[in-house]
């Protein structure tokens, strides 16, 4: 799962430059910037930076570099979530700019924002379906013409969720420089047991040429400073399943691997409030399947369990080791 290799400045060229809950999306509505940005029920449905951005703590990974067997995918991991994290910004901020301005359509059931660029224009449309029921475009399109229905950006706004696509292929048609392919879904939605609930789903994408790939990235808060975050897919040399959790109090990170070569890769690190380590559990197979263990510290000291308060089943983590085995590998 990467973003490497095409800017999402690209996506939204000509633009220049509220998270899922049990009730409804905080209103993160950007400060108007002229006389009538168009009505504000509108306004409000065009999701922002933040409504996705994962704050994923900085402590993560620092503590595993010498263990060059595992310790990559730790590292890449954080590196993926800043990179993501980065590229969604630019998305959003485009369309939080947009709807700073001043709209062309304004009427009870249309919004839509245009920016010359060029021979083309920017435009992003929203079409109420309901109460605070959206479909949201986005597209660059020849000068004074509408956005198609194979949009570069398209999806669902609702009170309490949000789901959007972006379409890879639509762009390269847009920009052929960019060589990317597939879908990238965005959606925010109700979580029981907290804040917020946000998937990051890649559907067959290929950057620049590298193979396709599936994979997913979930985030949840549970509290303003708990959270958890899951990356299940193929990651290139290597597939398999991530699993982090974290609060102020310290943090857990956990994952198994399937490496190209016929290998297995296992890693558990534990850090207390401060980013502390206090336990390092790494192991990973030989050709012939026999194991490899590492250890530091001792598990009894994590705050949190083998993939603690994991909010959905997933058997993707069945083979870590379970509370104790660590120190039989």
């Amino acid at each position: 799962m990467r973003l490497m290799g095409i800017s999402m400045a690209v996506v939204m060229v000509g633009f220049g430059a509220g998270c899922g809950s049990d009730t409804a999306r905080p209103d993160h509505t950007p400060t108007c910037r002229v006389d009538s940005c168009g009505n504000e029920s509108f306004r409000r449905a065009v999701p922002t930076r933040a409504d996705v951005l994962i704050r994923f703590p900085a402590t993560a990974g620092a503590k595993v570099s010498t263990l060059d067997a595992v310790a990559g995918t730790y590292l890449w991991t954080g590196d993926l979530v800043g990179q993501l994290n980065d590229e969604v910004d630019d998305v959003f901020l485009t369309l939080e700019d947009a709807v700073s301005g001043a709209p062309e359509i304004a009427d009870g059931d249309v919004h839509q924002w245009r920016v010359p660029q060029g021979s083309r224009d920017a435009v992003l449309r929203l079409d109420r379906t309901g109460d605070d029921q959206f479909l949201l475009t986005y597209d660059v399109v020849p000068t004074g013409e509408q956005p198609s229905p194979d949009a570069i950006l398209a999806g669902e706004v609702a009170a309490d969720a949000f789901e959007t696509t972006i379409d890879l292929d639509a762009l390269t048609d847009v920009e052929p420089g960019a060589s990317a392919s597939g879908q990238i879904v965005l959606r925010t939605q109700p979580f029981a047991n907290g804040l917020a609930e946000h998937w990051y789903d890649f559907h067959q994408v290929s950057l620049d040429g590298e193979p396709a790939e599936d994979s997913r990235l979930t985030y949840w808060e549970f509290t303003a400073d708990s959270a958890a975050l899951e990356l299940v897919g193929d990651f290139g040399d290597r597939n398999g399943a991530v699993y982090v959790r974290w609060d102020d109090s310290g943090g857990r990170y956990d994952h198994h691997l399937d490496v190209i070569d016929g290998t297995e890769e296992l890693l558990t690190n534990c850090w207390v409030g401060g980013g502390a380590e206090v336990f390092l559990g790494a192991a990973w197979t030989d050709e012939l399947g026999d194991w490899t263990a590492e250890l530091d510290g001792s598990e009894d000291d994590c705050v949190f369990g083998p993939v603690a308060d994991l909010p959905v089943d997933a058997d993707e983590f069945d083979d870590l080791p379970a509370p104790g085995e660590w120190s039989q590998l």
